[in-house]
């Protein structure tokens, strides 16, 4: 399977000077808007502010995170969306530009970026998705990448990521909107504890890029691969990089995934119309609707049956269902497609709430499952997470379907 590389942008790519950038963006963003609304600039950074950090502290799949930051920085500013968007627009078109002078290419990583491309990896802009997507291209233009000439598999932005930095619900999403695939997986960035230590716990290995001469490591992780942009270069280069194979079995990668799951479906499909969501690519395969609906019945049906279970009973034995019989059984062909991943969104939300809950022990805890015997809680969910990747895959590949028959 074809290798994923996911590169951070900021400071990775790009030098930037974090602190020193985002002070003179939002003073020009406060500025701008404070001519057109008359608003004094600290209240607009102040909503600014909170919509951001709301952003960065979602944890549901039912929104994105443009929906997120509009439904509060729009009404505390006591304009609609639609009045005020204009102005914003023309901010990113006509003043953020302006902001490129302050930034510089990171010597190394066109080498970085050539030599995946070269060798038909994936290559994903993983830039914390708080900013529009029109922003982060312009970034990823002044670190060196033309857009005609690089065309990355996936950017994150604000408009389709559910979760950000340092969720590692955000590294799982990433993998989910790309399909689910088994194969390896590396994240790159220059920050531990937004780029590398959050991808480790959603299952993905990490490269930490930092200045050579003073490298800033955990302190617990002595063997963690660093250095900078140069060097991670010569390492990618000498390095099996196919022997990167992630590992989903923690707690948190199976939390990501499960919560990264009805988030990829509704931005990769959420906008297909209903009769394009019934399409079956085979007489013998599913639809996307199909699809939905199963998703929907196993965690209905299925899944948070077995929370209530484990909640209720000290020994409980989980006996074996055949879901699959479910899709002509209950006619799902001719289902809402819509509804039904809407309705798996929030069946899905209601399980996570409750498993989220547990603790250590909670995890560790054994059950009897009539087809595994002996299990822990970690493992059965860990199911549930495999079985959500194999579904991804299965509708992912509807898009390859598509592109054959355009």
């Amino acid at each position: 399977m074809t290798p994923i590389l996911l590169l951070d942008l900021d400071d990775t790519l790009l030098e930037i000077g974090a602190d020193r950038f985002v002070q003179a963006y939002l003073g020009k963003l406060g500025g701008y808007l404070n001519n057109i609304t008359g608003i004094p600039s600290e209240e607009i950074l102040q909503n600014l502010l909170r919509a951001t950090r709301t952003m960065i502290q979602n944890d549901n799949p039912d929104r994105t995170l443009e929906q997120v930051f509009n439904g509060i920085f729009y009404p505390a500013l006591g304009f609609d969306y639609d009045d005020l968007i204009p102005s914003v627009d023309d901010f990113y078109s006509q003043v953020y530009p302006t902001l490129q002078s302050m930034t510089s290419p990171v010597p190394g990583a066109r080498e970085v970026v050539d030599f995946a491309m070269e060798q038909g990896w994936k290559v994903v802009i993983a830039t914390n998705p708080v900013f529009p997507a029109t922003a982060t291209r312009q970034r990823i233009e002044w670190a060196g990448f033309p857009a005609q000439k690089y065309p990355f598999d996936l950017v994150t932005s604000f408009e389709n990521m559910h979760f950000a930095k340092p969720n590692p619900a955000y590294y799982a999403e990433i993998l989910s909107q790309l399909g689910s695939e088994d194969t390896s997986v590396l994240m790159a960035g220059n920050d531990w504890s937004e780029d590398v230590f959050p991808a480790r716990q959603a299952g993905i290995a990490g490269y930490l890029v930092t200045p050579s001469n003073n490298p800033v490591l955990p302190p617990d992780d002595d063997t963690l691969p660093h250095g900078s942009m140069k060097e991670f270069s010569t390492w990618l280069q000498k390095n099996r990089y196919e022997s990167l194979e992630p590992d989903f079995s923690g707690v948190p990668a199976i939390l990501s995934q499960m919560a990264a799951t009805p988030a990829a479906l509704a931005t990769l499909f959420g906008h297909l119309a209903q009769k394009n969501l019934k399409v079956r690519p085979a007489a013998d395969e599913w639809s996307l609707t199909e699809i939905f609906c199963h998703l929907r019945d196993v965690e209905c049906d299925v899944n948070l049956p077995r929370l209530a279970m484990l909640n209720r009973e000290p020994d409980p034995f989980l006996a074996a269902q055949d879901t699959d019989l479910w899709a002509e059984q209950r006619d799902y062909l001719h289902q809402d497609g819509k509804q039904a991943l809407s309705e798996f969104t929030h069946a899905r939300m209601q399980a996570l709430d409750r498993i989220r809950l547990l603790d250590a022990p909670g995890w560790d805890r054994i059950t009897r499952h009539a087809i595994f015997g002996q299990t822990t809680v970690q493992e059965l969910f860990g199911f549930v997470a495999t079985h959500d990747r194999l579904h991804i895959q299965q509708a992912h590949r509807q898009i390859v379907y598509k592109r054959s028959t355009d």
